[in-house]
C-alpha cells in the first residue's frame, strides 16, 4: 500500500454536483493567463485566479472558468487546458494522446509557474489524471479531490456506463448526437454545432440547472471543441491509453 503524508483525497460523487455547483452565466476576469509548453513541445493554455498561498491547479479549465475560481478568495487557482482541448494547441495526430501525457503535462504547468506544492481538482476522467499525479509525485501535492471520477478499473464498468448513457438517452437523442459529431467534421464554424450537443448530449447526465452555461465563455467558438474533434479524435484516445 502506497501511504501519502498529509495528502487528504476527497472524492465528490457526480450526483453532488447539482448542489456543489452554483452555475454562472459569465466567467470571472483570471488575473494572468498564457500557455505552458510541455515536455514534448505542446503548448497548454492556462488562466490564473487569486493569489493566495496555497496552490490549486485543475485541468479542464474551459468546463470549470465558471466554477472552482471562487476558491481563489483566498488561494491561487490555475486552469488549464488539456492538450488538443479548447485554446491549447490542436493535435494533428492521436500518437500523443493518453493519460500518461497529461500526468506530465500537470507536472510541465506546476514547474512552468514555478509551483513548490500543489492541491488538485479532477473532474470526469482528470479525476484519475490527478491521482496518478499524486501517485507519481506524492511530494508535490497537498490535496486532491475527485468529482465525479472515472471508475478506478475500466473493465466492465465503461460499457455499462455507455450502456446506459444510451438508454438514457433514448434512439431519438442518441441518433442527433451521431449527428452532429458527424456535422463538425472540418466544419469552420465550431458554435453552429457545439452548443447544440452539449444542450442534448447533458440531459441523460444532469439533473437541474444546465452546467455548461458555467463553461468558459470562448468555449463554443473554439474548433478544438466541436463534438467531432473531442468525442471522435480526443477522448476515445484517451480511453484507449487507459490500459497502460
Amino acid at each position: 500500500m502506497t501511504v501519502w503524508p498529509n495528502l487528504i483525497v476527497t472524492i465528490v460523487l457526480l450526483p453532488a454536483l447539482a448542489s456543489m455547483f452554483q452555475v454562472t452565466s459569465e466567467s470571472p476576469v483570471p488575473l494572468g493567463e498564457g500557455f505552458v509548453t510541455t515536455a514534448d513541445g505542446v503548448e497548454l493554455f492556462y488562466q490564473k485566479f487569486g493569489e493566495g498561498a496555497q496552490v490549486v491547479v485543475a485541468p479542464g479549465g474551459m468546463y470549470l472558468a465558471g466554477e472552482f475560481p471562487r476558491l481563489a478568495e483566498a488561494r491561487t487557482v490555475v486552469l488549464f487546458d488539456q492538450r488538443g482541448r479548447s485554446r491549447s494547441a490542436p493535435l494533428a495526430s492521436t500518437e500523443s494522446l493518453g493519460i500518461r501525457y497529461e500526468v506530465s503535462d500537470l507536472e510541465a504547468v506546476r514547474q512552468s509557474l514555478g509551483f513548490q506544492r500543489i492541491s488538485l481538482i479532477g473532474w470526469s476522467y482528470m479525476g484519475l489524471v490527478v491521482a496518478k499525479y499524486a501517485l507519481e509525485h506524492p511530494d508535490r501535492v497537498d490535496r486532491v479531490i475527485q468529482v465525479g471520477p472515472i471508475p478506478p478499473r475500466r473493465f466492465p464498468y465503461l460499457s455499462q456506463y455507455q450502456q446506459e448513457l444510451t438508454r438514457r438517452h433514448g434512439v431519438q437523442n442518441t441518433a442527433r448526437l451521431e449527428e452532429l459529431i458527424q456535422l463538425s467534421k472540418d466544419s469552420s464554424e465550431p458554435a453552429a454545432f457545439i452548443r447544440p450537443y452539449y444542450e442534448v448530449a447533458h440531459k441523460a447526465l444532469f439533473y437541474g440547472p444546465v452546467v455548461e452555461t458555467g463553461f468558459r465563455s470562448d468555449f463554443y467558438k473554439l474548433a478544438n471543441e466541436t463534438p467531432y474533434n473531442v468525442w471522435r479524435f480526443q477522448l476515445p484516445a484517451v480511453i484507449d491509453s487507459l490500459s497502460e
